[in-house]
């Protein structure tokens, strides 16, 4: 398959795009401000959300970190119009697939489950499929 050209790019990549790095700009957000005790961000979380945020073992606060970091790098790779965007995507969403279930499945406290972390591995499925579609449809590159 020949490389497309710029101008061939379809409009719903930037759709998609501009929202996955804002989607990956949240979670950044969200990451710097808990890991640095933001008071105005904590103060809408309970204090046992609070604390149990606190307790992250190094470990995991390393690979919350690598996922938000790859979905600002995927993003940007997707926007840019090239392949390495789906793998990005991908590390993104193992990443914090294994803070989903260390936090659910073997904390011992378990935190309130809410909508958020469906919504996130619904999102996130979807655009490391939709990368790799556009991959394979030859608009990354």
């Amino acid at each position: 398959m020949s490389e497309a050209k710029a101008t061939d790019t379809p409009r719903h990549l930037w759709i998609v795009g501009i929202s996955a790095l804002l989607w990956s700009l949240l979670g950044t957000m969200d990451f710097i401000l808990l890991e640095t005790g933001n008071e105005w961000y904590t103060s809408h979380f309970t204090p046992e959300q609070v604390e149990f945020g606190r307790a992250y073992p190094g470990w995991l606060v390393a690979l919350w970190a690598i996922a938000v970091g790859c979905g600002v790098v995927g993003s940007v790779l997707l926007l840019l119009r090239k392949k390495l965007a789906a793998p990005a995507l991908l590390v993104s969403f193992v990443c914090m697939v294994v803070v989903i279930i260390r936090n659910f499945a073997f904390a011992g406290k378990t935190p309130d489950i809410d909508v958020g972390v469906v919504i996130f591995i619904v999102v996130v499925l979807a655009l490391v499929g939709y990368t790799r579609s556009m991959a394979r449809k030859g608009v990354l590159v």
